[in-house]
């Protein structure tokens, strides 16, 4: 009982530390840079794709978005736990 448990708390751990790693990198995958990428996350070069980090970078843009990942990427245990913070849901039963 007590290794089921252990193992089930370091196999969400190890989930959430991936969905955590997989929302902060997000949108520099978007954005065409790929050398953080998860292999099963990122499965080749796209024909022409343009690395736009760099200017996003320049323009300030890229610090405003990572400000608004970094918040998402912190909840990302309650996204694997299915925690909900809204009171009318939390009533559900």
């Amino acid at each position: 009982m007590y290794y089921s448990c252990l193992y089930y708390f370091f196999k969400c751990f190890y989930i959430g530390l991936e969905l955590r790693n997989d929302i902060l990198n997000s949108p520099y995958h978007k954005l065409g840079q790929h050398n953080k990428c998860a292999q099963y996350f990122y499965l080749g070069p796209k024909v022409e794709e343009i690395n736009l980090v760099p200017e996003a970078e320049k323009s300030g843009m890229m610090a405003e978005i990572r400000n608004m990942i970094y918040r998402l990427s912190v909840n990302a245990d309650g996204l694997i736990e299915n925690v909900n913070n809204n009171p009318c849901e939390q009533l559900k039963v």
